[in-house]
């Protein structure tokens, strides 16, 4: 038990010179905020999802994420949430 506890700990702890984790949108929690580095999604990046823009995640829902970017809040699935790439 203990060790997972500091596993997670350390997966979250990200040297300063270490590369960016690759993540997409749907691996972040309630609450979460990060900066998209890519979209390959097209009606999502029609919408206004795009590069360099920064997102909250706002709620989970059960196939879904509740999203801010900007002063804009969409709901988009899960798996549209995965064409999202993201660096914290």
């Amino acid at each position: 038990m203990l060790i997972r506890t500091i596993m997670k700990v350390v997966d979250r702890v990200r040297l300063p010179n270490a590369p960016p984790k690759h993540m997409t949108l749907n691996d972040l929690k309630t609450h979460d905020q990060a900066v998209i580095a890519g979209v390959t999604n097209e009606r999502l990046q029609q919408m206004g999802i795009v590069a360099t823009r920064t997102v909250t995640v706002l709620r989970r829902g059960a196939c879904c994420l509740h999203i801010r970017v900007g002063s804009t809040e969409w709901a988009i699935r899960d798996q549209d949430a995965k064409s999202v790439e993201i660096i914290l």
